[in-house]
């Protein structure tokens, strides 16, 4: 049934409000098809999702891109993103990092990592990220989780466990290291 609701879902999916495309990524992922082998139907969904949840970002609020991500790094190392939705999707979570609650930082910190986002890579390599951590001057992908860690160290006073969990291990899997003033606030 899967197959056959993602190949009549996807020539459809611009006809889907933003919380739908958000739903569709979240319970794909949840079933997490990618480990039940995926077929062509799906693929074709999941990367025709990514599509247009970054061509519509915009329209996605904080919740919206949140469980996207989320949903698109639960299905890692598999990659439905493309590098322009990618790029697309980073720029609308900085336009939002004002409007973002606790628990959108912390979830995004996550989703980032295990996405290899943190240090622009398709896929965690430690020796690479440690050369790209190292290397001058500032990706994109580096700026987008220096600007979560501020917005976290702002909110850590309203962290849950789960969320002071989240921003761990993101700095741990991703081998990103916070600004000096980030570190106190989110981790006292």
């Amino acid at each position: 049934i899967l197959q056959a609701l993602a190949a009549q879902a996807t020539p459809r999916l611009y006809d889907f409000t933003p919380q739908g495309l958000t739903n569709l990524a979240w319970a794909y992922a949840t079933l997490e098809t990618t480990e039940q082998g995926v077929n062509n139907h799906v693929c074709r969904l999941l990367t025709t999702l990514g599509k247009v949840s970054a061509e519509r970002s915009s329209e996605l609020n904080a919740q919206d891109i949140t469980g996207t991500l989320w949903a698109f790094a639960k299905l890692a190392p598999r990659k439905f993103l493309s590098s322009d939705a990618e790029q697309a999707l980073r720029v609308h979570v900085e336009s939002l990092l004002p409007s973002l609650a606790p628990r959108h930082v912390s979830s995004l910190m996550w989703s980032v990592a295990r996405l290899g986002l943190a240090a622009g890579q398709q896929s965690f390599d430690a020796e690479q990220t440690l050369t790209d951590l190292s290397a001058p001057g500032e990706s994109s992908n580096s700026r987008l989780m220096t600007l979560l860690s501020k917005r976290a160290a702002e909110l850590s006073d309203e962290f849950a466990p789960q969320d002071v969990a989240n921003v761990a291990w993101a700095f741990a899997r991703s081998l990103f290291r916070p600004p000096a003033d980030v570190v106190g606030p989110v981790f006292r």
